[in-house]
């Protein structure tokens, strides 16, 4: 009976490991996807607007339409590999800051091509390196401040302004 449970749980041991590498790659693969999209998309909006490039209007619709699928879909599998891995996360102390930090400039091209000025402003901070630091779940947190950046931008008009603001209270961090 020994030599099959020894089996077993190498296999397992096995799964498990692969399964982690899977995760790690569809993230990695997500990421990697997400700025250039963006860049690519920002270049095409560059290069008409200096005539360097001319497309008709339909032409352009069905590009910019399928180039903004695939950033939702990059998107989408990040928040989804994220997800996957946070199952497996536990509550932890984490740093607020660093989180809303990388979401700013994860977004700051999104921003710039609507003209939009998209800044982190931390209020009450104990220090000006202070990390707002909290209990939390970083993936889950990280979903919920791209949807709400993310939303942000999609309706401010253009040339508007959206700050993520950290406040800290006496006795909490605040978003």
């Amino acid at each position: 009976m020994r030599p099959l449970v020894d089996a077993l749980n190498g296999l397992l041991a096995r799964l498990n490991e692969a399964s982690h590498a899977q995760r790690t790659f569809v993230a990695d693969a997500a990421h990697e996807l997400r700025t250039p999209l963006a860049a690519l998309k920002l270049q095409i909006q560059g290069a008409i607007g200096d005539g360097s490039l001319q497309v008709d209007a339909a032409t352009l619709a069905k590009i910019d339409g399928r180039l903004n699928r695939l950033i939702h879909l990059a998107q989408q599998q990040l928040s989804m590999a994220r997800e996957d891995a946070a199952r497996e996360a536990a509550i932890a102390p984490m740093s607020l800051r660093t989180l809303c930090e990388a979401r700013v400039s994860d977004f700051s091209l999104l921003a710039e091509a609507r003209l939009i000025d998209l800044g982190l402003e931390l209020e009450n901070a104990h220090s000006e390196d202070d990390a707002f630091t909290i209990m939390g779940d970083m993936h889950a947190l990280a979903v919920l401040v791209n949807n709400l950046i993310d939303n942000a931008i999609r309706h401010t008009p253009h040339g508007g302004r959206v700050d993520v603001t950290l406040r800290r209270g006496k006795r909490t961090a605040s978003r």
